[in-house]
């Protein structure tokens, strides 16, 4: 165990399995606890705080510099496929982020809200009568269905590979580059959709040298000039508002070190069952040409599930009488974390599904019901299909 000594200092350590998938549950969940103080004693680090959820760890520790929190984390993962029978695999990035002495309370106070919030999930079913567990296996049935109809349509090849893709663009960034890629990304999205930013990706990398935001922040009127002249999304207000976004962004992770640094330190305040309204002011405050919706979509490609929810994929759960009309965004985002915890499913990829299903798919803004292979089972094509009620003054007439 380590001495501790005036060099220590406190980190948070965050670590998720691949792809998010729930596996971290019941006899294995209690081994890879059981892994976490053996890895701390092999590698000197001392371990303040620690929860397991679902689909990861997140551990507060004590040590001399960031090297020695990450041959903890490796130590840790080694000590963890010795220990289950069944190997859990864990994504390549680490998220390691210095904490003040100050504020250990509110990082313990995350720990504690992210366990109990891995442990229930809140539900509320459009008829009230369905508990959680049922709502969940119908939507699992269900989802089968969404999946062979979007294969169906497309097929399975191409369904997969938007699955991934899906998958890919939601995925935590690995560093301060990655996340400001995609911030541009949202920007340059606006009003035309992130389709279109996907078909000039690589032609916005060569021009953004990558979206450095070091570089980028140095952009003058000439450089950008030069930036319009390449074949991309030639607008100079959004190309404008990403070199000024890139100098705010070096001035914001000053303090932090990185970007993602001040976001963590955020997200530890924050509450995810509704939406991390704090991260979103956040981003709205730090940077330009970022409203709400932009901000929320920022989140949600960062791995901030419930910042966002796909209309598409909503309005199918709606239909399908799995969750009230008037639920809240987030809602829908967690029964479809559940739904994916259900089945071993990545959420993103489960979305992906549902969002495939409502626009390529029966299911779009106005459904075709009559092709829907779900129409037996779903509430709104059953309403839709049923006659018309006589109107009461016909009816009236008729008796008279």
């Amino acid at each position: 165990m380590m001495i501790a000594t005036a060099r220590s200092m406190l980190w948070l350590l965050a670590t998720d399995t691949s792809r998010l998938r729930k596996c971290l549950v019941g006899a294995r969940a209690g081994r890879t606890r059981r892994a976490l103080p053996g890895a701390a004693a092999a590698t000197g680090v001392r371990i303040i705080a620690q929860c397991i959820i679902p689909c990861g760890v997140r551990a507060i520790v004590e040590a001399t510099c960031r090297g020695h929190v990450r041959n903890f984390a490796r130590r840790f993962f080694a000590m963890t496929a010795a220990a289950v029978r069944e190997p859990v695999f864990w994504r390549a990035g680490l998220r390691i982020e210095p904490i003040a002495p100050a504020e250990i309370g509110v990082y313990r106070s995350y720990l504690q809200r992210s366990e109990s919030a891995s442990t229930e999930v809140p539900l509320k079913t459009s008829t009230g009568k369905l508990g959680r567990r049922t709502a969940v296996r119908r939507a699992h049935a269900l989802l089968q269905l969404v999946d062979r109809a979007n294969a169906a349509e497309i097929g399975h090849d191409e369904t997969s590979s938007y699955a991934r893709r899906y998958t890919m663009d939601h995925d935590p960034p690995a560093d301060d580059r990655a996340a400001f890629a995609r911030l541009c990304a949202a920007i340059f999205a606006n009003g035309i959709g992130f389709n279109a930013v996907r078909n000039h990706r690589e032609a916005l990398d060569a021009a953004f040298d990558l979206f450095d935001p070091t570089r980028v922040a140095r952009y003058d009127d000439a450089r950008i000039d030069a930036i319009l002249r390449q074949p991309i999304i030639c607008d100079r207000a959004k190309v404008a508002a990403c070199v000024e976004n890139a100098r705010r962004w070096l001035a914001c992770a000053a303090d932090e070190g990185t970007y993602l640094g001040r976001v963590a330190r955020c997200a530890a305040q924050d509450d995810a069952a509704v939406g991390w309204p704090a991260l979103v002011e956040l981003l709205r405050s730090d940077f330009v040409r970022v409203a709400e919706m932009t901000a929320r979509q920022v989140l949600k490609r960062w791995g901030f599930f419930t910042a966002l929810s796909h209309p598409g994929g909503k309005r199918c759960l709606e239909r399908l009488g799995l969750m009230a009309p008037q639920a809240p965004a987030p809602a829908a985002q967690q029964f479809i974390g559940a739904i994916a915890g259900a089945g071993g499913r990545d959420p993103y990829a489960l979305e992906a599904s549902f969002v495939l299903f409502s626009t390529i798919g029966p299911c779009r803004t106005r459904p075709l019901c009559l092709r829907c292979p779900l129409a037996e089972r779903c509430p709104a094509a059953q309403l839709e299909a049923a006659p018309p009620r006589p109107a009461a003054s016909s009816t009236a007439a008729k008796s008279a």
